[in-house]
């Protein structure tokens, strides 16, 4: 047993560190080796402790803590992967497991010291620690600082505060000049848009009904620092191959593209001159090339997300109003006057 726990575990370690070094690097294929390797450690952690408990002989608590810690251990994992790939649920599970896994370890020093034994530290369990702690730092990377969000919140609120006042300036183009129509028109489709994708973000990170997700703002939202909803939502799961979650495809990060897109399109048609809002793929620090979806939004905090997308609403608003206003009055005027 003890060469088959050997090879099993350092197989499984090995995969989990590819995969979780692919995962950091946005390489593909990080998924399906993420998700078999913990799964196989999920497994692999109860043959461990079977190892164990068959060495114990008829001691009575070490066998039992052994058998909880594989349990407990097992949701943890879980909970883990669940963190990593940015699947829901995860926080529960790591909050059990972390919870009993502590109790269990506990009770398993305390007859460990009581049986005055030496402590022989075997395959299946070194291999055990190995993966997980491999799992734990994929886990812990990435995570913002308060310093930061509370950065992001400042802007943020700058952010709304010049859209405010861009909306005024557009509804006062729409109100005075009749060629602004096709161009509020334009605007708007992608305005509502991105309104409706932060309600939802807010909706599903806070667990706020629908109504006060639709007017509550960024600094009164308590899961800033979340990055697990945004980035599943969006469907950035795996980096390298964003995708429309099903039952959520108009709030994707595919969707939103298509939108400033059909926005730019749209404008290039009014004013030929239009400087389209950039959507396109990003070379990474290591030279690989990086969706714009995915560069744009993966892993990133709800704050800063919120953040990218008033940013991208407002420069859509400013640069609607100054080609209002460049092409006001309308060509059609102003030949009209020159016939004069």
């Amino acid at each position: 047993m003890r060469i088959a726990n050997t090879i099993i575990g350092g197989f499984i370690t090995i995969v989990l560190l590819f995969g979780v070094l692919f995962k950091m690097m946005h390489w593909p294929g990080s998924g399906p080796m993420i998700v078999l390797s913990a799964s196989l450690l999920t497994l692999f952690v109860y043959l461990a402790a079977a190892q164990n408990i068959i060495n114990f002989k008829n001691k009575v608590l070490p066998t039992i803590c052994n058998g909880i810690l594989a349990f407990t251990s097992s949701i943890l994992i879980v909970g883990f992967l669940f963190k990593i790939m940015h699947w829901p649920g995860s926080g529960l599970m790591i909050v059990v497991g972390i919870t009993l896994s502590s109790f269990a370890l506990l009770l398993f020093i305390a007859s460990l010291i009581a049986s005055k034994e030496t402590l022989k530290l075997r395959s299946g369990t070194l291999f055990s620690v190995m993966a997980f702690g491999i799992l734990a730092f994929g886990v812990s990377v990435q995570g913002p600082s308060y310093s930061i969000l509370t950065r992001i919140v400042n802007n943020n609120q700058k952010a709304e505060s010049i859209i405010l006042n861009s909306l005024i300036e557009s509804d006062l183009h729409l109100v005075h000049s009749p060629h602004a129509k096709p161009y509020h028109e334009a605007l708007f489709e992608l305005h509502d848009h991105i309104k409706n994708l932060k309600s939802k973000l807010y909706e599903a990170t806070d667990g706020l009904p629908q109504e006060v997700a639709d007017t509550i703002s960024l600094e009164n939202i308590w899961s800033k620092d979340n990055y697990d909803v945004p980035t599943q939502i969006m469907g950035l799961a795996d980096p390298v191959s964003p995708k429309k979650v099903e039952g959520l495809e108009e709030y994707s990060g595919i969707t939103l593209r298509g939108k400033i897109k059909d926005f730019n399109k749209k404008m290039m048609v009014l004013d030929s001159s239009f400087d389209p809002i950039k959507t396109n793929e990003e070379y990474t620090i290591d030279g690989n090339i990086d969706s714009w979806e995915t560069a744009t939004f993966y892993h990133m905090p709800l704050a800063q997300v919120i953040l990218t997308l008033n940013l991208i609403n407002s420069e859509a608003l400013s640069k609607s109003n100054y080609h209002v206003t460049k092409n006001y009055p309308p060509k059609e005027i102003k030949n009209n006057k020159s016939e004069e």
